[in-house]
This record gives structure tokens, C-alpha cells and sequence, in this order.
């Protein structure tokens, strides 16, 4: 009698169920999800090609697989393939682009500007060479935590989160320096003691905001209608105590004096006590009663009287 060869059910499903692909070996291949399929291996495939396999290697780098991994896998899934030379092999390589400190300047110079304002922000990388290898298919998004700004060294520290948002975010640490630029009224030409400053003269040049001490001229307002008490260089940081108001009146000179009120118009001669700036107030003698009053310079050699307290003859 001859023996009878019986299959389990499970193994005859098995073999009517998986039926061997045809496939072509892919010699080298460029991936750009976190995971190797088995398409990306072999060509020809049908509905196994979106099989898992392996983790793809990492942005920008490359993995080799040889024949003897290949006829492995092959035979794992059932692919019809069978490598022709032990030299058969498949490089696969994970997409990727370079990002650069350029790239990340922006987003580092916004997170610095809420730190530092009144200026402009000058920014110095320690590492201006960096380059950060990151997978194409992650988020192009820059972000920046974890910041540190001492402004009085002009020194930053910062991570810098690329692809936030994406599978797997890149994080790389920069620093370096922040200098708060800030803009002060220098003169455009060689003014001497008794010229008048006018905004004609002034012109601006950018400085550091620590070199900006409270003694030293930042608007026009600190120099215009001004005069130096000595000679001011061009281009060149100028301190308040150089400069003095206009003396409009001199001491000695006559001057005309005004007294005004909503109903009356009167003006006569004085005398000046007391140098005066537009706007300050001396001592002038009326000629006509020899008094003295208080009055406000209000132009050259021209004051107004005060009211009350003063009495015209």
C-alpha cells in the first residue's frame, strides 16, 4: 500500500496563501520617510511593497545592505529573488538638506529683539560654520527656547528647535554675541565757541547702547540752538557739559523789554544784569526808573517782564 502524505490545514493555507513576487534588486536608493519598505529594496513588487523592513538610517546618511541580508529578507516575505553574486547589495541613503546659521539667524535675532529694545540688535554666532543635517519631509519650523541674554556682556546662549512639530524635532544649541545698536548725534563739521548748533550739523552714526552713558548727547534736542564751550570735532561723541544754550542776551547790553497782557502792549528800555538763553530768567534794569525787575529772555536782547511783581514807568 503506499503511504498517505496528509498537510495540515494552517500549512496548506500557507502555501496557497503566500505566492513568491518577481522582483528586480534596487542597487541603490534614496528614502525620505524614517522607515525602509520592502519596495524601496525591490523592484516589481505588488501589495507587500509597502512592508516596514527596517529604520531608515539618518538624515543625509547611508546604509549598505548586503546579499546575504537581501536573500534573507527575500525569503522572509516571499519575494521571488535570488542574488546573482555575493556582490549583490542595495545602498540606501535618507533624504535630507543642510540648514545653516543663516537659516536660523531670523528666528534667534526675533527671540533676542524681546530682550533688548531700543535698537538694533547686532548678532555674532560662536559657531558660524554650523550646518545641522535635517530630514526633508520634517517641518521647515524654527523655533527658539531655552534663551539666555546677559545684555550687558552682549552675550546669548539658545536652543534652537528645528522641524518642531514634525517626527522628530532637532534641537542644537547656539550662542554667541548681541550688541543693542543704537543711533547718536554727532556733528558734520568742526563747530567753535560762539556758532550755533543747528540740525544742519548733526548727523547720526550707530553705537553700542553700553557706550551710551547718561552724560553724552542722543538727540538733536541736547544740541540744536546750542553753543560749545570749545571746539567740537566731527563724527566724534559729544558730552552735554560741552555744550551751553545761546546766551541771546549779554551782560550790559540794552535790551527791550516787553510787558504783554490780554489788554495791553508795553515796551521800553533796559539794561542787562545777567547774561541769558532763550527761555531763562535774568535781572534787567528799566532805564526809565532804574528798578530792577525779573524778566525771560524771549530773543536777542529782548526779554518779557514778569506779571505781577514788575512795574512799568
Amino acid at each position: 500500500m503506499k503511504p498517505i502524505i496528509t498537510l495540515g490545514f494552517g500549512a496548506a493555507l500557507s502555501f496557497m496563501t503566500f505566492t513568491a513576487d518577481a522582483a528586480q534588486l534596487r542597487p541603490a536608493v534614496t528614502v525620505t520617510d524614517d522607515q525602509i519598505r520592502l519596495g524601496d529594496l525591490f523592484d516589481g513588487l505588488t501589495d507587500q511593497a509597502d512592508r516596514q523592513v527596517a529604520p531608515a538610517p539618518a538624515p543625509g546618511r547611508q546604509m549598505v545592505y548586503d546579499s546575504d541580508f537581501l536573500q534573507r529578507l527575500a525569503q522572509s516575505y516571499h519575494v521571488d529573488w535570488q542574488p546573482a553574486s555575493t556582490d549583490a547589495k542595495v545602498s540606501v541613503t535618507r533624504a535630507s538638506r543642510s540648514v545653516g546659521i543663516d537659516d536660523l539667524r531670523g528666528a534667534v535675532v526675533e527671540a533676542l529683539s524681546h530682550r533688548a529694545v531700543g535698537g538694533r540688535l547686532q548678532v555674532e554666532f560662536e559657531n558660524p560654520a554650523l550646518r545641522v543635517v535635517v530630514a526633508t519631509n520634517q517641518p521647515s519650523t524654527v523655533s527658539v527656547e531655552n534663551l539666555y541674554y546677559n545684555q550687558i556682556l552682549n552675550h546669548f546662549s539658545a536652543e534652537v528647535v528645528l522641524g518642531a512639530g514634525g517626527s522628530a524635532p532637532q534641537r542644537v544649541t547656539v550662542s554667541g554675541r548681541a550688541t543693542l545698536m543704537v543711533d547718536m548725534p554727532v556733528l558734520t563739521r568742526r563747530v567753535n565757541p560762539g556758532e550755533v548748533i543747528t540740525h544742519a550739523d548733526i548727523g547720526w552714526v550707530e553705537i553700542s547702547a553700553n557706550q551710551l552713558v547718561g552724560n553724552i548727547a542722543s538727540s538733536e534736542t541736547d544740541l540744536v540752538n546750542r553753543t560749545p564751550r570749545r571746539s567740537l570735532q566731527v563724527n566724534a561723541p559729544i558730552f552735554l557739559y560741552d555744550v551751553i544754550p545761546l546766551k541771546l542776551v549779554l551782560k550790559g547790553e540794552m535790551v527791550t523789554m516787553v510787558l504783554q497782557t490780554q489788554n495791553m502792549y508795553l515796551s521800553t528800555q533796559g539794561k542787562a544784569v545777567q547774561d541769558g538763553a532763550k527761555g531763562e530768567v535774568i535781572r534787567v534794569q528799566n532805564l526809565e526808573s532804574n528798578r530792577i525787575v525779573e524778566a525771560t529772555v524771549i530773543g536777542t536782547n529782548q526779554v518779557a517782564v514778569h506779571v505781577p511783581g514788575a512795574v512799568m514807568n
